[in-house]
């Protein structure tokens, strides 16, 4: 289902039928007693009602899901399971436990009242567990008219009582309560319709058993009985799906709003279908009790428009309101920028984000985008942070051309003084990003002394390494760049992969764009690293080496299966010792997206996320509070894969090594740079891994094998490979990937690529030269019994662009033409570095 907000329609009317629907099942649960012919003085019968209920709902649920998907819904770790168990606990067996029993001995239309004594519980628990929810005026308030409520519901003649049906009621709300304060650390990683789903048939299946070891039963014998029961899985069913879909949209405080219509409607179905007495005076006051209560607690000053400029200073405190936005002028051109505050008169510390992945703005009002802002960002404004989000030049609602890597230096330095002036600045700022929008930070180093700290994601700041390995150029991150040029104004691009074998290649952009890119027709003519080009602005050099001698905490973040792996290792080890000290590097097993489900195989508890929680807010509150963070400053953090473990250290290479040669005799290949050999899985690009395809694939693909591993052995570090190779061309190039052999496949580890003239630049055809190669860092496990399997080949598409077989500056070449490559197995090798317990 899906659910569009337009000028907060839709959403408010979906909740209201959840509530419709919700407040129906008070009263036909309790007509389903007598139906049913249930006798509600043995308890067992109501454990087989509930348990009935959620066992079929919770199938129905996890097989639309099913349908939905074209798949079963998986839980991909046991964090997730023991998620799923413990909301099953207090959502289904706990909670309606004690609500089916409690809807027996009370009136439905009251049950609903007492259960929105939960609004009251979820007030005090925030103030009394969550440090940065503070206890208002308003909030102190409404828990004073709440607990009137409850007070009002159970005055009789003037007679307070306080019965057991009315005691389990409020605990099932407590029940409540609890699941839902499960649910939002787990909805963070988990599909909230497969938990709801899962949670409900477990709790059901718990609740169905234990009612039949203790004797219970119901009988469902006539049409009706169905047909009742069938209204209340299919009311269920639909409620939940209906709710957790708003609530993604939505706020849930301001939910509560209308979840107050629940008691209301279970009150007016239960006078309709049950003939209860609703025309009592205290249950009237009550119900106003809880009204103020809800509205009172969530009541927000919001005196400004959104959208206006700031004031002067001395009224900017009482105009701005939570969530806003404003236009920040930069170079002539409006940034759209988004503020979010914690509340409208506070200083608060500013986390910065600027980000061009923002094309869903494009056609959404500015009040939807800011919406969609703060609820992707409400971690860091629940724990007292301002967030300050901007969309970058051309994207999303932002003016200009998005030209990629341009003018992101002024845009960004721009915001930081822009930030400065506002009421709600308190003198810290932190900088936030991943991947593009880690770079945009990196260049407006050296950071300012009110740069608190930083989280800086999958992303080096040697831009070279975006573009070159060992001077071949990477096609994979400019397939990027190309979907990103101009893109606001959706110019045609006539690119697809096999562009790339373009001759010659500085034609490129006028083939892709119709136009010539300075900045990107810049990059093709300097493919040395050493070259000084590299230290220009074109070139990246206002970024480099950005985070040295910072003097800030910074968390470093990667996979080992990642475009920036090796530049981001290279960053860590570039630190001097005082940022470092302060500082931290998490190394998680997968790719630039962290999806593991993309990847050949999903480890448990893998992710940073999965293992640390939210561990951007963690590390900025370690900062504020001068406390240790949750990982060891100084040393890596990071997974080691097939060890199944997480470790710590300062991710030395280790002096053991072991060399393998890789065969005997010569191998020769044709390589046809007109039908390049074809890899799966980037490896060291942003794709990530796969598995490989069987070995000798292609003709110009050399597969050899280590031997059998004795014993487990965990390799880490770089490994290195040397192959004594000759050609018939006067330049070439050579590929090697190193896989695991498992039983299921070939798992990808490493791969590098290299030219003959890196190592002889004046090469004479079919001299022999030995070339060597230099994996990034990895650490893995192999098992007894396994072998790593080397590939060598001459090309890697769609990875890199192909060697002509010509010497030279590639860019340049209009021609290309066939070699035959030899590689001298008996005198080539493979190293690995073995850490020795």
């Amino acid at each position: 289902m899906k659910i569009k907000k337009k000028n907060n329609i839709n959403p408010i009317f979906f909740a209201f039928i959840v509530m419709l629907l919700w407040g129906s099942l008070y009263p036909t649960v309790k007509l389903g007693y007598t139906l049913f012919q249930i006798d509600t003085s043995y308890y067992p019968n109501l454990l087989i009602f509930a348990g009935l209920r959620f066992t079929v709902s919770g199938a129905s649920i996890s097989l639309f899901l099913g349908v939905k998907n074209k798949a079963i819904p998986t839980v991909k770790t046991k964090k997730e399971w023991g998620g799923i168990a413990l909301v099953g606990l207090f959502a289904v067996i706990l909670n309606y436990g004690c609500a089916f029993y409690g809807l027996s001995l009370v009136e439905s239309s009251k049950t609903a009242l007492l259960k929105q004594s939960g609004v009251l519980i979820f007030i005090v628990l925030c103030a009394l567990l969550f440090k940065d929810d503070k206890m208002t005026i308003g909030k102190g308030i409404g828990a004073v008219l709440g607990l009137g409520s409850i007070l009002i519901l159970n005055i009789n003649q003037l007679e307070f009582s306080m019965g057991l049906g009315e005691i389990i009621i409020i605990v099932s709300s407590f029940c409540t309560v609890t699941a839902s304060a499960i649910c939002k650390k787990l909805l963070k990683t988990t599909d909230s319709i497969m938990m709801t789903g899962y949670s409900q048939l477990l709790g059901g299946v718990v609740l169905l058993g234990i009612g039949l070891a203790l004797g219970g039963s119901i009988k469902l014998k006539e049409f009706g009985d169905f047909a009742l029961f069938g209204y209340i899985i299919a009311a269920t069913c639909v409620s939940y799906i209906i709710w957790y879909t708003i609530i993604k949209i939505c706020e849930l405080s301001k939910l509560f709003i209308i979840k107050l219509s629940e008691p209301l409607f279970a009150a007016i179905l239960s006078a309709i279908l049950l003939r209860e007495n609703l025309w009592q005076l205290h249950y009237l006051f009550a119900f106003l009790c809880i009204a103020l209560a809800v509205v009172i607690s969530n009541v927000k000053r919001s005196d400004k428009k959104r959208g206006e400029e700031p004031q002067e200073k001395n009224e900017k405190a009482e105009t701005l309101s939570y969530n806003t936005f404003s236009y920040v002028n930069t170079l002539g051109t409006k940034l759209f920028t988004v503020i979010c505050l914690p509340n409208a008169t506070d200083k608060f510390p500013t986390v910065i984000l600027r980000s061009p992945y923002v094309d869903y703005a494009e056609n959404i009002s500015e009040e939807d985008a800011v919406a969609r802002v703060a609820e992707m960002q409400k971690s860091f404004v629940e724990n007292g942070y301002a967030v300050v989000y901007q969309h970058c030049r051309g994207c999303g609602k932002s003016d200009g051309d998005c030209i990629p890597y341009v003018n992101e230096r002024e845009d960004g330095l721009a915001l930081q003084q822009w930030i400065r002036e506002q009421p709600f600045y308190n003198g810290e700022l932190y900088l936030c990003g991943g991947s593009y929008t880690a770079t945009v930070h990196y260049a407006t180093a050296p950071f300012a002394d009110d740069i608190k700290g930083a989280v800086f994601n999958k992303q080096d700041c040697e831009y070279y390494n975006n573009t070159y390995r060992n001077g071949i150029f990477k096609m994979g991150f400019w397939n990027w760049y190309v979907n990103m040029y101009k893109k606001k104004s959706h110019a045609q691009r006539n690119c697809v992969m096999e562009t790339y074998n373009i001759l010659p290649f500085s034609d490129f952009t006028k083939t892709v764009f119709g136009e010539n890119i300075p900045s990107f027709d810049e990059k093709l003519h300097h493919p040395d690293r050493n070259d000084a080009f590299w230290n220009t602005r074109n070139g990246g050099g206002e970024r480099r080496n950005a985070i040295q001698n910072a003097d800030i905490p910074i968390l470093l973040t990667a996979g080992f299966y990642d475009i920036s792996t090796g530049g981001i290792f290279d960053m860590w080890n570039a630190l001097d010792e005082t940022t470092k000290a302060k500082s931290a590097f998490i190394v998680h097993p997968y790719n630039h997206g962290v999806t593991p489900n993309s990847q050949p195989i999903q480890f448990d508890n893998a992710t940073i996320e999965e293992k640390f929680g939210d561990y951007q807010v963690k590390w900025l509150n370690a900062i504020r509070m001068g406390e240790e963070p949750f990982v060891e400053r100084g040393k890596i953090t990071y997974y080691k894969l097939f060890g199944d473990t997480w470790c710590t250290d300062e991710f030395v290479q280790p002096k053991k090594q072991v060399t393998f040669t890789l065969g005997e005799g010569e191998k020769t290949y044709c390589y046809n740079p007109y039908a390049p050999a074809v890899f799966n899985g980037g490896l060291t690009a942003i794709t990530g891994n796969a598995w490989q395809e069987p070995p000798n694939s292609r003709y110009d693909i050399i597969s050899v094998f280590t031997p059998e591993f004795e014993e487990d052995t965990f390799i880490k570090g770089k490994m290195q490979a040397k192959l004594r190779v000759k050609s018939d061309c006067e330049d070439t190039c050579f590929y090697v990937r190193v896989s695991l052999v498992k039983e299921e496949g070939a798992y990808g580890l490493r791969d590098d690529i290299n030219q003959i003239s890196n190592f002889e630049a004046s090469y004479t055809p079919n001299d022999r030269v030995d070339m060597e190669f230099t994996f990034e860092q990895h650490a893995f496990v192999v098992k007894k019994g396994e072998k790593l399997r080397v590939d060598i080949s001459s090309s890697a598409f769609p990875l890199f662009v192909r060697h002509t077989n010509y010497k030279g500056l590639f860019c340049e070449q209009t021609t290309a033409k066939i070699a035959q490559n030899t590689v001298d197995l008996a005198n080539s090798t493979l190293t690995i570095f073995v850490e020795q317990s």
